[in-house]
């Protein structure tokens, strides 16, 4: 996150939500109250503002490539003055471009702790439109013959097989069911006499953590929606599959 204008900057490297690291620069004008005395015209002062902007500018973007690479960052909030905000945009890299997000409601001059609560305010609110979006679409292809899957005993069982690109949550999503002691296997459902994997003991339990866990491990993107009342109606959990599963595909056990 950049907050800027021509007199300093903040750079802010924020993951789960929680500042790591900060930058901040300072610079000075001694000429701006002046230039009528250095017998400059108003345009030929303009330009020379609108350089040291530029410089400042460049120099907040290099300071910024130094906190992360451009590749991993995911968004990039800015409050900025608007000429800042228009030299920093020409000097971002175009991959960069497209993660930027303007923090509008918000002004250079608030304190630290305003400006990161409305950066998790708008990236919550991003986040929560990119998994009802995801949920839409799951709904749409979870079919005989479609590359999705709805409710939690389909879900898990797809999980299982390691079948499931993408998964989706919403907060209301609860599943009981069961877990083998030694193997870790996840079953829906009243308790087995043992667990079809391993003949172990298997223990009743919650499964939304596991399901989570599980998915973790596997590097499966996780998305999480609140009170989307489409995903609700089919279970409260989807997952969009690597590739489409007929109707015939028998049940695998597997970790």
């Amino acid at each position: 996150m950049v907050v800027a204008n021509s007199r300093q900057a903040c750079l802010y490297l924020v993951s789960e939500g929680r500042p790591e690291k900060q930058i901040s620069l300072f610079w000075e004008d001694k000429h701006t109250t002046r230039f009528g005395r250095m017998g400059w015209s108003l345009p030929k002062f303009q330009r020379h503002i609108q350089e040291h902007i530029k410089q400042r500018a460049k120099e907040t973007v290099e300071n910024l490539g130094k906190m992360i690479p451009f590749r991993k960052a995911e968004f990039l909030f800015t409050v900025a003055e608007e000429g800042m905000e228009a030299e920093m945009k020409k000097q971002l890299p175009s991959s960069l471009k497209k993660k930027q997000v303007p923090l509008l409601s918000l002004d250079t001059h608030d304190p630290d702790h305003k400006i990161l609560s409305g950066a998790f305010e708008a990236l919550q609110k991003i986040s929560r439109e990119k998994a009802e979006a995801l949920a839409r679409h799951i709904l749409e292809e979870a079919q005989p013959m479609g590359r999705a899957t709805t409710g939690p005993e389909p879900t898990l069982s797809a999980l299982q097989n390691h079948q499931v690109e993408r998964l989706v949550f919403d907060g209301r999503f609860q599943a009981h069911g069961w877990r083998c002691s030694k193997c870790g296997f996840l079953g829906m459902g009243g308790l087995p006499a043992a667990c079809p994997l391993c003949q172990e003991k298997a223990l009743s339990a919650e499964l939304r953590e596991d399901i989570v866990l599980k998915a973790h491990a596997q590097e499966v993107a996780l998305f999480f929606t609140e009170n989307f009342i489409p995903l609700v109606k089919a279970g409260g959990v989807g997952a969009l599959l690597k590739f489409k599963i007929s109707s015939g595909t028998r049940k695998q056990f597997t970790r």
